[in-house]
Parts: C-alpha cells; sequence; structure tokens
C-alpha cells in the first residue's frame, strides 16, 4: 500500500516539475524576445535621429541576436533549414532561408515537428498619416519590429 501512494505522489510531483519547466522556459523565451524587441527599437531610433532611413530598411530581415551585447549560452548560430532541424530543443537559431529567428520548444514528445518550434522575423512598417493617400505617404515613418510569425 506505501509502494502504490509513494507512487502517485511521484507521478503527480513529476507532473507538476514538468508543468513548471515549461512555464519556466517560456518565461525565459519572451524575456529575451523582450531585450531583443528594446534593442531593435533602440537601433531603430539611433538610425532614425541620424537620418539613416537605408540603415532602418536593411535592419528588416536581420538577425535580431545580432543587436544584443552577447547572444544567449542557447543560441546555437545562423543555419540554413536542413541544419536547424536537428537543433535541440531548448536552443534557438537564424534561419539564414527565412530570416528567422526560430526556438525549439522543450515538449515531452520524443521528435520535434514544426508546431514545437516559436519563429520571429524582423518585419518592416510604414505608418501613414490619418489623411493622407498611399500614393503620398512620406518616406519617413517607416519601421521595424520583431514579430512573431508562423513557420
Amino acid at each position: 500500500m506505501v509502494v502504490i501512494v509513494f507512487g502517485l505522489v511521484l507521478m503527480v510531483v513529476l507532473q507538476r516539475v514538468s508543468f513548471y519547466g515549461k512555464q519556466g522556459d517560456k518565461a525565459g523565451v519572451q524575456a529575451l524576445v523582450n531585450n531583443m524587441r528594446s534593442a531593435l527599437k533602440s537601433r531603430e531610433m539611433s538610425l532614425q535621429v541620424r537620418g539613416d532611413s537605408d540603415g532602418i530598411a536593411k535592419l528588416e530581415g536581420s538577425n535580431p541576436i545580432g543587436l544584443l551585447q552577447r547572444p544567449p549560452e542557447n543560441y546555437r548560430g545562423e543555419l540554413g533549414p536542413s541544419d536547424g532541424k536537428a537543433v535541440e530543443a531548448g536552443n534557438w537559431y537564424f534561419d539564414v532561408v527565412q530570416h528567422q529567428l526560430i526556438y525549439v520548444l522543450v515538449s515531452n514528445n520524443v521528435s520535434c515537428n514544426d508546431t514545437d518550434r516559436i519563429c520571429f522575423k524582423v518585419e518592416s512598417f510604414r505608418l501613414f498619416p490619418k489623411n493622407a493617400s498611399v500614393k503620398s505617404a512620406p518616406a519617413d515613418g517607416a519601421g521595424v519590429a520583431l514579430n512573431q510569425v508562423q513557420n
């Protein structure tokens, strides 16, 4: 009877540890994404102050890890799609073909598929004045953002 109770308690504890591990993983991903968004916005504003609209345009599709003071320990580098499939769970990589920063989620599955990955991309956007038509929109008002995208 003691073994059965101990087994049940152990099973519940392991499920909770797994749950909190996943929650911690998600919090770590969100913290890094927030840091990269701040670094990207800082770079964009610096370029705007200098009037370097070409520099802002070049940020589109760039690797946001390069904006950080140092890459995270679980960053595996810039890889092609075939090499990216071999990246283990809990790691980041930049897909040089799709220009996406990808995080491989920690999951209970033995194999990893595309749904186990979160993808981010530096994309440009343009803000138009309220009463402007598309033809007469000014060149300024352009910017970039790190957005989560579908893989």
